[in-house]
């Protein structure tokens, strides 16, 4: 420090170590400035749903406190805590992503439509890795299977009377025939569910 005060050249190790101490008091000044004036650093405004200052909001949204004013103004809700005006992120946000403006019934329907939309691609797109993957059967493949079990049991019903007719023949109670007819269809219902 002598040598500063006597103003006689330095090495370029002790110009990196002065540099060095400037930004160490520099940061210690911003600090000290920072507890004075209350703001919030960006990571803490960030996490909180409450934001205490003009400043730290429009910090948040990235804009100036001009700009929060006047979206205050436009509509944008507030609230208060300990008689002070504080700000909500959600409204921050929302007013930030409208340019300013508070959405239109219009606007947010065409928003949720879009999140729709976005969100049908997506459930598409996986179905579609899914059935690259083998995870899931084509449709062709289940109307063909579907097919072979309907002409099954329509095979096995009208060779019901066939195989039947015997047993039909020789008996006169129509409750037995009956009893007969549906333990045959019971069958035919559990063969097409397998």
């Amino acid at each position: 420090m002598t040598r500063v005060r006597n103003n006689q050249p330095l090495s370029r190790a002790e110009l990196a170590e002065l540099d060095e101490l400037e930004k160490k008091m520099d940061d210690r000044r911003q600090k000290i400035d920072d507890k004075k004036k209350g703001t919030a650093s960006r990571a803490e405004i960030a996490t909180s749903e409450i934001i205490e200052t003009q400043a730290a909001a429009a910090l948040f949204v990235g804009r100036n406190a001009r700009t929060i004013r006047r979206w205050e103004k436009e509509g944008m809700l507030t609230a208060a805590r300990n008689g002070k005006k504080v700000y909500i992120r959600s409204q921050l946000l929302l007013f930030s992503q409208h340019e300013g403006k508070q959405p239109t019934k219009t606007r947010t329907r065409k928003d949720e439509g879009v999140a729709d939309l976005t969100q049908t691609k997506a459930e598409l797109a996986k179905l579609e890795l899914e059935e690259k993957q083998g995870k899931l059967i084509s449709r062709e493949e289940v109307e063909k299977k579907n097919v072979s079990k309907i002409l099954t049991v329509k095979r096995t019903l009208l060779g019901q009377g066939r195989k039947l007719a015997m047993q039909l023949a020789a008996e006169t109670n129509p409750r037995k025939i009956q009893a007969l007819l549906d333990r045959e269809n019971r069958a035919i219902i559990e063969g097409f569910g397998r």
